[in-house]
């Protein structure tokens, strides 16, 4: 990582840290998720670990927020709005109306849930698993290669040079002996 990527990538975990709305948090989020899908078809395995991080942390800042929120002015209760009158309680946003989707809510009280060595654990654990799935990608293709090597000999069956090879090494086949077959076939001439 060069000295402009490490500012950059440092500059984009503080403005997670800072972030003092929803909707600032989100952004960023929504941000990390477009650079990992960047860097992932630029094959930037360290950009795409470093978005990755970045998604991590803007998403349990989402909950954490919710958190001060409760705490603050309270929560939206959800369910059908009252049909009589004005309301005695303010309107307060909901998941929907600051663009969070039940299944992001969901994740952010995941993250947040952690204590902070379980969450910088699993930050560890995901750039790791991000290099692991790029060596996985390369094993799959290796192992492709042989496979259609392999096809494409049967295909044309084995040559001379092969069965050699197995007698040098020692491969051992039952054999399959033609007298049966002769008898038959003297059987079918007569």
């Amino acid at each position: 990582m060069t000295e402009r990527d490490l500012t950059r990538y440092d500059a984009a975990c503080r403005a997670v840290a800072e972030s003092r709305s929803v909707d600032e948090a989100k952004e960023i989020r929504d941000r990390a998720v477009a650079m990992a899908v960047y860097a992932r078809q630029a094959e930037n395995h360290e950009l795409e670990a470093d978005a990755i991080e970045i998604r991590l942390r803007a998403t349990r800042r989402l909950d954490q927020l919710r958190q001060a929120q409760k705490e603050g002015v309270g929560l939206n209760p959800g369910g059908r709005p009252r049909k009589t009158g004005v309301s005695a309680t303010p309107v307060l946003p909901t998941l929907d109306s600051q663009g969070i989707d039940k299944n992001l809510a969901k994740q952010a009280r995941i993250l947040g849930a952690l204590s902070e060595e379980k969450f910088e654990q699993a930050v560890t654990d995901a750039r790791t698993a991000t290099t692991r799935a790029f060596r996985n990608v390369i094993n799959a293709v290796a192992i492709e290669r042989e496979r259609e090597s392999y096809r494409s000999r049967i295909e044309r069956g084995a040559t001379v040079a092969d069965l050699e090879a197995l007698a040098a090494a020692g491969k051992k086949f039952g054999v399959t002996h033609g007298e049966g077959l002769a008898t038959e076939i003297g059987r079918r001439q007569r």
